[in-house]
């Protein structure tokens, strides 16, 4: 009897580390796939960063371009609009844009921005030592509008941008040099990216002066 009990514990508890191993390499597989998976999502998002940054630095390159042309506003609106359009229809991205122009000589500066959020744009733009000093407007996607301001004091101007689209408000603050005889260019971009579960947004500043050749 005593035997027979003790062969009963032993194939119980032989029974019980079949268990235990089984659900051991169970539970093994199935973090080797969870591991595998956020491997696979890390190396997704570090792509469209990566990617991102690609689209931010052409943009800068575009405004930098456009300044050395001898229409600079114009050339800033024209680049940076296709550009835009070719982003939307290559990565289907999402993208606000500000462009902004000064002229320290003429006493005037310029602002157009760009829609591609996939929605309308109830947008307001005032400023200081500006005239007029503010100015509101609707704007439909894939479309741009220029403002022109005279501003009455040489200086930094304070621009405010506010925003409603997709029932977000948002706002940015920029700074415009306008320094006679200096040229001023600012562009404000904020694009999101999404690829299936992952999105990724990244707003950028870049400014450039400098003097009347």
């Amino acid at each position: 009897m005593a035997v027979e009990k003790m062969n009963r514990k032993g194939q119980m508890f032989l029974i019980a580390m079949i268990f235990v191993l089984i659900s051991f390499l169970i539970l093994r597989n199935v973090l080797d796939i969870y591991d595998v998976f956020e491997e696979k999502r890390a190396q997704e998002i570090k792509t469209e960063d990566l990617e991102m940054r690609n689209i931010v630095r052409e943009y800068q390159h575009a405004a930098g371009i456009a300044s050395m042309q001898a229409d600079i506003n114009r050339s800033g609106q024209d680049y940076i609009f296709n550009f835009s359009s070719f982003v939307r229809d290559t990565r289907g991205a999402k993208m606000l844009y500000l462009f902004a122009y000064a002229n320290g000589s003429t006493g005037k500066y310029s602002v157009t921005l760009g829609n591609f959020l996939s929605d309308n744009v109830n947008a307001t733009l005032s400023g200081t030592n500006t005239a007029p000093a503010s100015s509101q407007f609707t704007l439909g996607d894939r479309r741009n509008q220029t403002l022109e301001f005279n501003f009455t004091a040489n200086g930094t101007v304070e621009l405010n941008l506010t925003y409603t689209t997709a029932n977000q408000d948002r706002k940015d603050l920029l700074n415009l040099s306008v320094q006679s005889p200096s040229l001023f260019i600012t562009l404000m971009t904020d694009i999101t990216l999404e690829e299936k579960d992952i999105s990724v947004r990244y707003k950028d500043i870049y400014n450039r002066t400098w003097r009347v050749p």
